[in-house]
């Protein structure tokens, strides 16, 4: 991770900033949920069943995660909103390139063009970015204690299981990486994991008291339920395009067991692979945990900015593309252009409401995701000549 690269992404993140506040656009509506959600529970009240902030402001996580958020309150809602804006700077300043040079390093050649793979992932993943920012969101920091929890795996399973934890109780979404872990026999990290999720949801009682605590863990579990949506009704999801051919939940359950059925297949194939060469179990791994967390948004109903997760794959893209001979820097580059629109470049500023509207609610989103990675995939296995 070069120095500079955190200076320039830190002063352009700042100048956005800058000027969201100038514009009167400094409102970061969803750390608002956060925020106000603690505020009641310091005042030994419910944060659920209420909206905060905008009519859709509805508080949907544990307990535990609501109090993370009460060293802000010491600062008042405007200096609340400066530190977390200056949270989320330093979070992508110096996370992305972290991301991107983990990446490069698990799984590409020596010399990859770093700078141009950075400034390729950082624009792709710039309207997501800014959203964030703008909405002042906690979506890249559960990513980077995610991304965390795999570099730590085998040398400290105990901090892997309790980031993992930790983040189940901010979004149950990344459930989907516990089969994962079962598969790849991580079996002291699921245990840390489980025993992590329970000590943090325990966690509050001691300030908050015991039979309030405990009550307050089915009114989050309600919660969730009562502000879910039908899966098929969701159109970044890979259920959509096939609502009305049968019943939702058949649609649901199969083709959930025909995406879990190719991961399987692609992760008995580095099974395979293994057993001759152990020294790409890392890799593979990566790249397995990397498309998991990467279809996670195509699979619930969730905020376009969870699409922000496949960064990891967007940054094999960008590796394999630089090596890469013409034909296939035409190719991809094209697709890729493509694909920027829905997924980067679904702004009102660009397209107008209701083109951006269009974009980010007829479903292109999500399939542009599902092009990021397939092409990530595929990246994968060409930077890797002569294992298949």
């Amino acid at each position: 991770m070069n120095q500079r690269h955190v200076i320039v992404l830190s002063i352009i993140i700042l100048l956005y900033g800058v000027l969201n506040f100038v514009n009167g656009r400094f409102d970061l509506f969803d750390f608002q949920v956060y925020y106000d959600a603690c505020g009641k529970l310091l005042n030994g009240e419910s944060p659920y069943q209420q909206a905060f902030g905008l009519s859709s402001g509805f508080y949907k996580y544990s307990p535990f995660a609501a109090w993370l958020f009460a060293p802000f309150h010491f600062f008042g809602w405007m200096g609340a909103r400066v530190l977390f804006f200056l949270l989320l700077t330093a979070a992508i300043a110096v996370g992305l390139p972290w991301v991107v040079g983990k990446t490069t390093k698990i799984v590409a050649p020596v010399n990859v063009n770093a700078v141009g793979v950075l400034v390729i992932v950082g624009v792709t993943l710039g309207g997501h970015f800014s959203r964030e920012l703008l909405l002042g969101n906690v979506n890249w920091l559960l990513f980077l204690a995610v991304f965390a929890a795999f570099i730590l795996l085998e040398k400290k399973p105990l901090v892997a299981g309790l980031l993992i934890g930790a983040v189940l109780l901010f979004k149950p979404h990344f459930i989907v990486v516990l089969p994962w872990l079962i598969l790849r026999k991580e079996f002291r990290v699921l245990a840390y994991t489980a025993l992590a999720m329970l000590v943090l949801l325990l966690v509050p009682a001691p300030f908050s008291g015991w039979g309030w605590n405990l009550a307050l863990i089915p009114e989050w579990l309600g919660a969730m339920q009562a502000h879910n949506t039908s899966l098929v009704a969701s159109p970044n999801t890979v259920y959509a395009p096939f609502g009305g051919f049968t019943s939702d939940t058949i649609v649901v359950f199969g083709l959930l067991a025909v995406i879990g059925f190719a991961v399987l297949a692609m992760m008995l194939n580095h099974f395979r692979q293994e057993k001759s060469n152990a020294d790409i179990k890392h890799a593979n791994s990566f790249v397995e945990f990397s498309v998991i967390l990467a279809l996670i948004p195509n699979l619930v109903h969730t905020d376009t900015e969870h699409f922000m997760w496949t960064a990891p794959l967007i940054a094999l893209v960008a590796s394999y593309w630089f090596q890469s001979n013409r034909r296939e820097k035409v190719v991809v580059g094209m697709v890729w252009l493509l694909c920027l629109i829905p997924y980067t470049l679904a702004t009102p500023d660009i397209w107008g409401k209701d083109s951006a509207s269009w974009l980010q609610e007829s479903g292109v989103l999500g399939l542009s995701n599902l092009v990021f990675i397939g092409l990530g995939i595929y990246s994968f296995y060409k930077l890797r000549p002569g294992i298949t």
